[in-house]
C-alpha cells in the first residue's frame, strides 16, 4: 500500500475492510493483463469480497511510481521488487502469495495465513524443448538445469528478488503443469477475465 491509503491500514484485514467501504478509490496495479499478478489481485478481490479496479502497467516500475506518487492505492508485484521501499517505509506489503512466508520479507505474513487459504500462488518458470525432441537429450539439459540450480551462486542471485530454485525431475515437472492446469481452469471463471 501507499499513500493513496490511510496510514492506520497496516494488515491485509484492515486494506479489505477500507476497500469495501471506499471501492471507487480501491486500485490495483500489474506489470499487465493476463498476468499472474493480476489473476491474484482478481481472485482476492473475489475471495475476500470487495471490488477492485485493475490498472495495467508495462512493467513493476511504472507501478511502483504511482504507488508511490498517491496515484493508485495498491500493487501486486514479487516482493524482490517492493522490499527496498518497504524497509524505508515508503509502502507498506501486506501479504505474499506463497505457501510459506518470503526470505525477502520473512515478516509479511501469507495470504493463507490473512485467511485466504485458498491463495496459494507463486510465479514459476520452467525449461521446455519442442515435442519429439529426443529423450536422452531432454534428461541431459533436466541434469544441466538441475546442477545449475544447486549453484550456492545462482541461489545467492535469485534470493535477492525473492525467488528460490526448485530443480525437479521432468516427471515432476510434467505433474506440476498437470497441477496448474487444474487449478486454473477452475479459478479463471471466476476472476472473470478471459484468456483470448
Amino acid at each position: 500500500m501507499g499513500p493513496a491509503v490511510p496510514a492506520e491500514v497496516r494488515s491485509l484485514g484492515d486494506y479489505v475492510r477500507w476497500a469495501r467501504a471506499d471501492p471507487a478509490r480501491a486500485t490495483y496495479g500489474t506489470p499487465g493483463k493476463g498476468t499472474m499478478a493480476h489473476l491474484l489481485g482478481s481472485l482476492l478481490a473475489r475471495e475476500a469480497g470487495f471490488e477492485a479496479q485493475h490498472v495495467a502497467y508495462g512493467g513493476g516500475p511504472p507501478a511502483v511510481a504511482d504507488l508511490i506518487g498517491g496515484r493508485l492505492s495498491s500493487v501486486v508485484l514479487p516482493e524482490g521488487l517492493l522490499r527496498p521501499l518497504h524497509q524505508a517505509g515508503r509502502l507498506r506489503v501486506l501479504a505474499t502469495s506463497g505457501a510459506l512466508r518470503g526470505n525477502v520479507l520473512p515478516k509479511v505474513p501469507t495470504l493463507a495465513e490473512s485467511g485466504y487459504k485458498a491463495l496459494v500462488l507463486r510465479e514459476w518458470w520452467g525449461f521446455y524443448m519442442p515435442r519429439g525432441t529426443p529423450a536422452d537429450a531432454v534428461e541431459a539439459l533436466a541434469r544441466a538445469v538441475r546442477a545449475a540450480a544447486a549453484s550456492p551462486e545462482l541461489a545467492a542471485t535469485l534470493e535477492v528478488s525473492g525467488m528460490q530454485t526448485l530443480p525437479g525431475t521432468t516427471a515432476q515437472m510434467g505433474e506440476r503443469i498437470a497441477s496448474e492446469r487444474a487449478f486454473w481452469r477452475e479459478a479463471l471463471p471466476a476472476t472473470g477475465i478471459r484468456m483470448d
